[in-house]
């Protein structure tokens, strides 16, 4: 397989290693990939890299220190910002748990001159940068501010992510579009497929992973 990826000068073959002398060999680096990557097996894959990691005395992370990202973040994201801003007077990107519109808002009014999106993107997908500009918009803060939105429209981020303007788009160009609709419980779902026939799919439109009890539009 190395040959064939190329990559063949990079890979060295070990043989058996004493497992005390495992830690050299690990790579920190897999035990972030591997949950990025959806299959069965990284449920103990990850698991069974911290407990080499740990059998050998050796720390997990190769800094021994970990981070914090997502919302957590944002309350000591936004008094460094602040308290940077007050000190110093160059160009801040502030970033840090920033998900939603309002929390780019509460950056800018900190101090921040640009706003960064990590967290929200890995668990929302690029959606989540529309999200927030379409936020910003509607509440006003990009009139207020002066703010040109750069790259699409508008109008043209609002028909893309809901889909309800999307259908109607479709129809009003004669584009074909199956029959769908709005269902927030498992009833209103069964409803719609004694209605129309199977087979029928059903897929999240809004979900916010890792939260518990979270209400889902399908």
């Amino acid at each position: 397989m190395a040959e064939e990826l190329g990559v063949i000068d990079r890979v060295v073959f070990t043989g058996a290693v004493k497992y005390q002398d495992l830690s050299r060999y690990i790579s920190a680096m897999d035990i972030g990939l591997n949950p990025l990557k959806m299959m069965k097996k990284n449920e103990y894959a990850a698991g069974g890299k911290v407990f080499n990691y740990l059998s050998c005395g050796r720390p997990v992370l190769s800094n021994r220190m970990g981070g914090v990202s997502g919302p957590a973040l944002k309350p000591i994201a936004l008094r460094c910002v602040y308290e940077i801003a007050r000190a110093v007077h160059v160009p801040i990107i502030g970033t840090g748990g920033v998900s939603t519109g309002r929390d780019a808002a509460e950056m800018l009014m900190a101090g921040a001159t640009a706003v960064g999106v990590g967290s929200a993107v890995w668990t929302r997908g690029v959606a989540a940068l529309g999200d927030i500009a379409v936020e910003l918009a509607e509440k006003g803060v990009l009139e207020r501010f002066g703010v040109e939105l750069l790259g699409t429209p508008l109008d043209s981020i609002r028909k893309a992510e809901d889909r309800e303007l999307f259908k109607n788009l479709m129809q009003e160009i004669g584009e074909p579009v199956p029959e769908s609709a709005i269902a927030e419980s498992v009833e209103e779902c069964l409803a719609f497929a004694r209605l129309n026939g199977c087979p029928v799919i059903v897929r999240p439109a809004y979900i916010m992973p890792f939260l518990p009890n979270q209400h889902i539009v399908a």
